[in-house]
C-alpha cells in the first residue's frame, strides 16, 4: 500500500507525448498526481516546463530518478532510451510508467523485466490502447460466443503520412513496429489468449522518409486455427482503424465509432447432411436455405477503466495493473521475430 495524497511524478523528457498526451490526460486528476520534476535537455523545454508546472527541473535524467521527492518517474522520451532510462529508475526503487516501446528489442526487454523483479517500485506500461472501446467491445462480442467458433480476425490501423521525424529513423527506435506495432500486437495477442502456432510477415517503407518501415503485415494462426490478420501501414490514402470478425455463425465489423453485428441462431435453420449426387440443372448454386439474419449496430459506450486511474491504484491501493511486464515483453518477441520474418536487419543498438 502506498501513502496517502497525489503522487509525486517525475517526468523525462518534454517533448509531443508528455505535452500533447499525458498531460492533457491528466487534467483534473491534480488530487492524485503532481508534477514533482521534469528532465529536459533543451534550456528552453525546461522554461516551459517550469512555468507550467513550477517544479524542479533537470538537464540529466539520472538527477530527477535521484530526487527523494519524486515516487514515479514517467518516461515518455524517443524510443532509444526507454529500457536504459527505466532500468536506471528501477535500480533506484522508484515506480516507473514507461511509454511504448519498452524497449527495442526481446533481450533488452527482458533485461528490463529482469531489473523490475529486483525492484521494489513498480513497472507499469502504457499500452493504452488496451482499455480502448473499440477493441473491448469486439473483443467482449467474440468472446461472448454470438458469432459462433471465430475463424478469422482482421485489425486495420491505415493511414497516409509523409512522415519525416525521429519515428522515421532505427537508430532512434523508430518505426511503424516500434511506434503503433505495440498496441495493436497486444490487441491481436489478446484475441489469441497469447499464443500462437505460426506466423507469417513483411514489412516495408512506403510514404515516409528514413530508413524504418512504415508499413507492416503480421499474419498469425492460434491453436483451433483462428488466424488474426493484422496490418499496419502509414502509406494508405483510405484511412481506416478497424476491426472485423467472422465466425460460424456471423461477423462483426467495427470502425471505431459503432460496431456492425450480422448474426443467426442455429436452432432457428434446418440443415441437411452433405451429399455427392448431382444436384438437378435448376438446382441453386449453394444450399438454397434461407438464413434469418438478425443486424443490429451497437453504439460504442465510454471506456469502462482509465489509464491513469489505474496507475493511481497500482501505487496507492496495491491492486494489480492490467498491463502485465510479461505481455510487454512477448509484445518485443513478436517485433523482433516480425523483423527477422521480413529480413530486416537486426533491431539498433543502444547507444
Amino acid at each position: 500500500m502506498g501513502s496517502a495524497g497525489p503522487i509525486r511524478m517525475g517526468v523525462i523528457g518534454y517533448g509531443r507525448a508528455t505535452v500533447q498526451m499525458h498531460a492533457v490526460e491528466l487534467e483534473g486528476m491534480a488530487d492524485k498526481f503532481q508534477f514533482a520534476a521534469v528532465s529536459v535537455r533543451s534550456k528552453d523545454r525546461q522554461e516551459l516546463a517550469r512555468a507550467k508546472y513550477h517544479c524542479a527541473i533537470y538537464g540529466d535524467y539520472r538527477d530527477l530518478i535521484n530526487d527523494p521527492h519524486v515516487e514515479l518517474v514517467n518516461i515518455a522520451t524517443r524510443s532509444v532510451d526507454h529500457a536504459p532510462m527505466a532500468i536506471a529508475a528501477l535500480t533506484a526503487d522508484k515506480h516507473v510508467f514507461l511509454e511504448k516501446p519498452i524497449s527495442v528489442s526481446y533481450p533488452e526487454a527482458q533485461a528490463l523485466q529482469a531489473a523490475a523483479k529486483r525492484s521494489k517500485g513498480k513497472l507499469l506500461i502504457r499500452h493504452n490502447r488496451r482499455f480502448a472501446s473499440d477493441f473491448v467491445q469486439v473483443k467482449e462480442i467474440v468472446d461472448s460466443g454470438l458469432l459462433g467458433e471465430v475463424s478469422l480476425i482482421r485489425v486495420r490501423f491505415l493511414k497516409y503520412d509523409l512522415r519525416d521525424d525521429w519515428q522515421t529513423l532505427k537508430e532512434c527506435g523508430g518505426g511503424m513496429l516500434l511506434n503503433m506495432g505495440p498496441h495493436f500486437i497486444d490487441h491481436c495477442l489478446e484475441f489469441l489468449g497469447w499464443k500462437y502456432e505460426t506466423q507469417w510477415a513483411d514489412t516495408r517503407r512506403v510514404a515516409a522518409t528514413g530508413d524504418a518501415e512504415d508499413y507492416a503485415k503480421v499474419i498469425f494462426r492460434g491453436k483451433g486455427g483462428l488466424v488474426v490478420d493484422l496490418e499496419m501501414s502509414g502509406g494508405a490514402a483510405f484511412d481506416e482503424v478497424s476491426f472485423s470478425a467472422y465466425g460460424k455463425l456471423g461477423a462483426l465489423s467495427c470502425d471505431g465509432k459503432s460496431i456492425h453485428v450480422k448474426h443467426y441462431d442455429p436452432a432457428a435453420v434446418a440443415t441437411s447432411a452433405a451429399r455427392a449426387s448431382t444436384p438437378a440443372i435448376d438446382a441453386p448454386f449453394g444450399s438454397g436455405i434461407s438464413i434469418p439474419w438478425v443486424e443490429e449496430t451497437i453504439a460504442l459506450r465510454p471506456p469502462q477503466r482509465e489509464l491513469w486511474g489505474e496507475v493511481y491504484k497500482a501505487i496507492r491501493e496495491g491492486s494489480e495493473f492490467p498491463i502485465k511486464v510479461d505481455q510487454s515483453v512477448q509484445v518485443m518477441k513478436v517485433i523482433d521475430e516480425v523483423k527477422a520474418l521480413a529480413g530486416n536487419p537486426s533491431p539498433v543498438k543502444l547507444r
